[in-house]
């Protein structure tokens, strides 16, 4: 993670994993869950910056991911009428 660990801890549940120190602003956070989509979602969640060493399986699932989400802004559809009718 690209933030200290008492910022990393703060925003955690202590069941969803172990954060260990490496400088002042950066630390590891070893974690799991069921499945790769299940991190993705709690790493995304911290709404901090973070670097994904492993498995393979979660680097390519955030690949997609990021991929998915460069194509939702990028270029901005049209508006649709149809999203504006409540």
């Amino acid at each position: 993670m690209h933030a200290p660990a008492t910022e990393v801890l703060s925003r955690i549940n202590p069941t969803m994993g172990v954060v260990e120190a490496i400088g002042d602003n950066t630390c590891v956070l070893v974690t799991g869950a069921d499945s790769v989509e299940t991190v993705a979602v709690y790493i995304g969640m911290l709404g901090l910056d973070f670097t994904v060493c492993e498995p393979p399986e979660l680097l390519a699932h955030l690949a997609t991911l990021a991929h998915r989400y460069a194509k939702a802004i990028s270029p901005a559809p049209e508006p649709n009428p149809a999203w504006t009718q409540a």
